[in-house]
């Protein structure tokens, strides 16, 4: 399954008798599926059915919608929708009343989405009715472009991800072949600084001291650091090749990755294996970053 960015646009065009329209939806990183609708007079109507059409295909991103409609026609006709007005004003003096404010304002409530609706003089409900229906056809050709594009966007993302852990796999390579010298490394210094500091009259028997000096060197062993971090690239991988909407997976496993490289560098005693940290944790940073574009 590919996979899809979260960034996109799309723009199609539509004509309907003397009626011409352009759908344009722009598509940008958004933590849900965050939508913004601007369409004109005559169809908002249309805005639940817009947000039903893009959620089944599209789960992550933050979306801006716009229809620009023209009419080839000079004249239009204004039709107000009395009941939905009447219920607002009712509501608004009410409101006004009871919290001794200004009454409402005629010109705010009519600007209220669905108070008022543009026909052309000529065409029936019918009519009208079957236009919208064209409209709305142009939007799902919109939303079939605009996943197109964000899936094209997401394959030039997976192979930038896959460059980057395979730089990641390259230096928990590097850091298991020093780390595999380390433990032997680390007991041998501790052992010859606690002779300097006890010296040969020290009350502790040699075993005890190798006991400790052989804990302290376990402690300081970042091998199972790089196992765990050798376990993340497979399982990165693995949700790479499994497509679909895996940004939220993603992101976690990048936090795993941080931990494991976080304690690896608070361990080190050596600084080649504490440079490597430091390359993983910016290698790990700009995997975050395309990690938070993809849906």
């Amino acid at each position: 399954m590919k996979i899809s960015s979260m960034t996109g646009f799309a723009r199609t065009e539509g004509t309907w008798k003397d009626t011409q329209w352009v759908w344009e939806i722009r598509s940008v990183n958004g933590r849900g599926l965050d939508m913004r609708m601007r369409l004109g007079n005559g169809f908002d109507k249309m805005d639940p059915d817009i947000r039903a059409a893009i959620k089944r295909q599209i789960s992550r991103g933050s979306l801006t919608i716009n229809l620009n409609v023209q009419q080839n026609r000079q004249q239009n006709n204004l039709t107000i929708n009395r009941a939905l007005f009447a219920e607002i004003l009712d509501t608004a003096r009410e409101l006004a009343q009871a919290h001794d404010i200004a009454p409402p304002d005629m010109n705010a409530l009519l600007n209220v989405r669905g108070i008022i609706d543009v026909l052309d003089p000529e065409e029936d409900a019918e009519e009208h009715e079957q236009k919208q229906e064209q409209v709305k056809s142009g939007l799902l050709d919109a939303i079939e472009a605009l996943v197109h594009s964000r899936m094209l966007e997401g394959e030039k993302l997976r192979s930038i991800m896959v460059e980057i852990l395979q730089n990641i796999s390259e230096q928990v390579e590097q850091a298991e072949r020093i780390a595999t010298t380390q433990p032997q490394i680390i007991k041998a210094k501790l052992t010859e600084r606690l002779q300097e500091l006890l010296g040969e009259n020290s009350a502790l028997e040699p075993e005890r001291i190798a006991q400790e000096v052989t804990l302290l060197a376990a402690k300081a062993d970042v091998r199972e650091e790089i196992d765990r971090l050798r376990l993340h690239v497979k399982a990165a991988y693995e949700i790479i090749e499994e497509g679909g909407a895996i940004g939220r997976k993603l992101d976690f496993l990048v936090q795993e990755f941080n931990r494991e490289t976080n304690t690896l560098c608070s361990k080190s005693s050596d600084s080649t294996l504490t440079n490597i940290g430091l390359s993983l944790k910016t290698l790990i940073e700009q995997l975050r970053e395309q990690a938070q574009n993809i849906e």
